[in-house]
């Protein structure tokens, strides 16, 4: 929530079965690592990595200087491309970065500028990404090599989201606007 709360609740039975301060501001993306943990991203750029059966903070680790705007979990086939295979993090923030993380080990893999606030995240295939910008940009990004394959406008004026079905993105602008954009061979 706005305060910074986490809150586990019981779908079946509509209960809270825990809550838990685990940020000092406004949670802004969360995302699954695997069944026992998660993490969640913050208006200051702290990410949390905690344990979804009682909500116990595992870590944290903070290098985004702005808000996080979004966090992906990519364990297959990213995970294959790693040796050892091993949990594995993506974050964005309105910093302009994209980051790869190790979070159980609380270690910054690599990351990559795109120099303007990142909006949106979506796994394409190993390392390569897709990230959208808040001016519309969509970019292909290989973090393997922190490397730009590809850049593409949107025109949208603004991605708040997106996602791939085939070969096509749906992005989102947030604003009334939606685009089907193929993507690039």
């Amino acid at each position: 929530d706005t305060r910074g709360y986490l809150f586990a609740i019981d779908l079946e039975h509509g209960k809270v079965l825990w809550e838990k301060q685990l940020h000092s501001k406004m949670v802004t993306a969360l995302t699954s690592l695997s069944g026992a943990l998660a993490a969640s991203g913050d208006w200051t750029g702290k990410i949390v990595l905690w344990r979804t059966s009682d909500g116990t903070e595992l870590g944290n680790f903070q290098q985004h200087r702005d808000r996080i705007t979004s966090l992906l979990n990519i364990e297959t086939p990213v995970t294959e491309a790693l040796d050892p295979p091993r949990p594995t993090l993506i974050s964005a923030s309105r910093d302009g970065t994209v980051r790869l993380w190790y979070p159980t080990q609380n270690r910054l893999v690599r990351f990559s500028d795109l120099h303007q606030p990142v909006t949106a995240l979506v796994p394409l295939q190993a390392l390569e990404i897709l990230a959208a910008t808040a001016s519309g940009e969509v970019c292909i990004l290989d973090l393997a090599t922190t490397k730009t394959l590809q850049a593409f406008d949107s025109q949208l004026h603004h991605v708040a989201a997106m996602e791939v079905f085939n070969d096509s993105i749906i992005a989102i602008s947030g604003e009334g606007e939606n685009r089907l954009i193929q993507l690039p061979k």
